[in-house]
């Protein structure tokens, strides 16, 4: 996991990478790791300027952004009914 941040890091260099999942459940015990990893694989510079962090969300994450995508369409691409 450490390895492909640190491929998005060296790549992309975003500001803030939140896990979320079944992985941001065993986040206070991986979190470690994970940051020595991204520390031993990528720019010291960009990754000084990433933070990383778990979902709030945990394991639901996923069905929250789902359903966060559909609610968005919805409200940005309302049609107007036409009487005829």
């Amino acid at each position: 996991m450490g390895i492909g941040m640190a491929g998005l890091i060296n790549t992309l260099n975003p500001e803030k990478i939140i896990l979320g999942g079944p992985v941001s459940m065993a986040g206070e015990h991986l979190m470690p790791f994970v940051l020595e990893s991204v520390r031993r694989h990528s720019l010291q510079e960009m990754a000084a300027q990433t933070e990383i962090q778990f979902s709030a969300f945990g394991a639901d994450a996923s069905v929250i952004g789902a359903a966060a995508v559909v609610v968005d369409d919805i409200l940005t691409n309302r049609r107007k009914s036409r009487r005829r």
